[in-house]
């Protein structure tokens, strides 16, 4: 039986046991400040993290129309190094999909995984540029704008040739540009309003509905289908039966996919110890609580906040051994991807059993943990 196996029926019995189990903690009467907790995490991580993706695809946009109105190489440099900005910067928001960004479809309209260039194509030749629909859903977001910008093993001329022997090649990547920006802004917008609600006393408790279930459940989620399966997991061949799939990787015609994930590792640690984008931690974060109420973890019985921080930076370490691009990674180097993903395979352990089981929060998505 692979270690990989092992580990994946060491989590089924570990979520198991603790439904039918207490913890040495629960001994320690729950006293902490979670409506605290709520507001500084949204005031001070989520709703930052949003404002600096929404400012970083107004600037995106600002350069697609400078580039399209007259196709240069500056204007590609500097559109690329655009582009980049805010697929990193959305490596901070990305988990937190409820609220303003889940009413908004952003997850769906940022697509960074699954694009089929024949639609793009086909689009492009109808000038067809409405594109929010859910049929348009894999021939836009910054995958597309990726392949827009830079083709299949296409020469920087040949990018900016494309661009000028066709007006509606550039209206079509406007077109994507446009809507991630006008939902990144609704977003980010909504959150001043939804800030009340998600940090209101009402919602301070860890039952269903409540902001701290919301948001344990939502990063979850994503770090569970994202950032262990879609960021590496797919195109390693975990849910392909061993077969590679190199063209799913995020950032497949650009380069930099193991540097995206390694900014969404690092996003989800600084959220766990309630740091700022600077690093400035608070004094309530997820890592605090788990302290005061004296949290271990169900392998070793270590502190249970302090591993978790731990298997964070082991993750991003390991991702500076893997390199990019990762395309070409998953297939010259697989067994520090492979090292990668069995990290990230860990903190499923602590984040979705122990963590929520000593806060006294229930898992409700279905997983997909099933290999």
């Amino acid at each position: 039986m692979s270690f990989l196996r092992r580990v994946n029926i060491l989590i089924y019995f570990i979520i198991a046991a603790g439904l039918f189990s207490c913890s040495d903690s629960e001994s320690n009467v729950d006293t902490y400040d979670r409506q605290g907790l709520n507001f500084y995490t949204a005031e001070q991580i989520i709703i930052p993290s949003f404002q600096d993706f929404s400012t970083s695809t107004s600037l995106l946009d600002q350069s697609v129309s400078s580039f399209t109105d007259n196709p240069s190489l500056e204007g590609l440099t500097t559109l690329r190094a655009n582009l980049k900005n805010s697929r990193l910067n959305w490596q901070w928001c990305s988990m937190y999909n409820f609220g303003p960004s889940l009413n908004q479809g952003l997850l769906s309209v940022v697509n960074e995984y699954v694009i089929i260039e024949a639609d793009i194509e086909r689009n492009i030749s109808n000038e067809d540029y409405q594109l929010e629909s859910l049929s348009k859903a894999n021939a836009r977001g910054f995958k597309a704008m990726g392949y827009l910008l830079y083709g299949n093993n296409l020469s920087d001329e040949e990018v900016v040739n494309s661009f000028i022997n066709s007006q509606a090649r550039g209206q079509y990547l406007k077109a994507i540009s446009d809507l991630i920006s006008i939902k990144a802004k609704a977003t980010i917008d909504n959150w001043s309003t939804y800030l009340d609600q998600y940090a209101s006393e009402s919602k301070a408790g860890t039952d269903a509905g409540s902001s701290l279930s919301i948001l344990i459940n939502e990063i979850n989620k994503y770090w569970e289908t994202t950032t262990r399966d879609k960021k590496l997991g797919i195109p390693l061949g975990k849910r392909s039966l061993g077969t590679l799939l190199p063209d799913r990787t995020e950032a497949y015609y650009v380069g930099y996919s193991t540097e995206l994930l390694s900014e969404n590792v690092k996003a989800y640690k600084y959220l766990f110890e309630g740091r700022n984008k600077e690093g400035i931690a608070g004094q309530l974060s997820l890592s605090n609580y788990l302290k005061e109420l004296g949290a271990t973890d169900v392998l070793d019985n270590n502190d249970l906040a302090e591993v978790m921080s731990t298997v964070f930076q082991d993750a991003i370490d390991q991702a500076q051994i893997v390199g990019d691009p990762l395309k070409s990674k998953v297939e010259t180097n697989f067994d520090d991807c492979d090292q990668l993903y069995l990290l990230l395979q860990k903190q499923i352990i602590f984040m979705k059993s122990d963590m929520p089981s000593v806060m006294g929060i229930s898992i409700s998505y279905a997983d997909n943990d099933g290999d």
